[in-house]
């Protein structure tokens, strides 16, 4: 894909009362392709590998170049709890 995705990053923003959450998730991605506009999807996993959840990250990242990219997401806490790291799917 010519993509390399590093510092993957995760956090809670907001949590509302019936307990959901809005999170942000990062990356750096590094841009090895031929096309400046990147999309590419990371998954959060819980302790046994099993994706819980996807977000996809997308943004003007000219080639040779790295960049942060974030997006957001929103779940129930109970799901985000489980979730023990992010990775490209």
């Amino acid at each position: 894909m010519g993509y390399e995705i590093e510092d993957i990053g995760c956090r809670v923003i907001y949590e509302d009362d019936d307990g959901d959450v809005r999170i942000s998730v990062k990356a750096t991605v590094e841009n090895n392709s031929d096309d400046d506009d990147v999309r590419t999807e990371l998954r959060g996993v819980d302790k046994d590998g099993f994706e819980l959840e996807s977000v996809y990250l997308s943004g003007h990242v000219p080639m040779g170049s790295q960049r942060v990219l974030t997006e957001t997401a929103y779940m129930k806490n109970t799901l985000f709890e489980q979730i023990v790291d992010w990775e490209r799917k």
